[in-house]
């Protein structure tokens, strides 16, 4: 069911102008959201205290916690996805600003160097607009995490960072190529 979901759009090659997925967060947080309502109607539909029927008692906690269950389940797999797309993303944009970084730190060796090197300065600025873009992307990615609460689980796991801590991170490593 969740490898058949729509909202991912992966590329096999990854150019350098984009990261290899793409996310629909429209998609993802309907489908999340869906799970979500018909989890906690589950929750309050089915009773988890044994229901008597004449001489048979009825077990229905095991069943709402099987049925609950496979909605968490759901969304726990969407959103462990999820980070990883995280990770891809900060993974793309780091990439970047470490290609940007390694082009300023080469020390010239004569005049024409100085100049390629003023040139590649002036390109800078068009050059970084679009990791902004994709840092605005990647703090989106990450705010459906948090809205989720996957936040701490992923942080544990390694899978996302912090929104703020990347924001920082990727900001300090502007602040260098500049």
């Amino acid at each position: 069911y969740v490898a058949g979901l729509s909202h991912v759009q992966k590329s096999d090659d990854e150019s350098d102008d984009s990261p290899s997925v793409k996310v629909d967060l429209g998609k993802l947080i309907q489908t999340l959201e869906f799970h979500q309502k018909q989890k906690n109607k589950i929750l309050s539909v089915i009773p988890s205290t044994p229901l008597e029927a004449g001489l048979y008692c009825i077990a229905t906690g095991e069943i709402r916690d099987m049925l609950a269950g496979k909605h968490t389940d759901i969304m726990t797999r969407l959103l462990n996805n999820h980070a990883e797309h995280c990770q891809i993303l900060t993974a793309f944009i780091e990439k970047k600003f470490s290609e940007i970084q390694i082009k300023l730190q080469k020390k010239p060796k004569d005049i024409e160097e100085v100049t390629e090197i003023t040139d590649y300065m002036n390109t800078i600025p068009n050059n970084v607009q679009p990791l902004k873009d994709q840092i605005d992307a990647m703090m989106q990615y990450n705010k459906v995490l948090e809205r989720f609460n996957l936040r701490a689980r992923a942080l544990r796991l390694g899978l996302v960072h912090d929104a703020g801590d990347v924001l920082v991170a990727v900001w300090a490593r502007v602040n260098k190529v500049r």
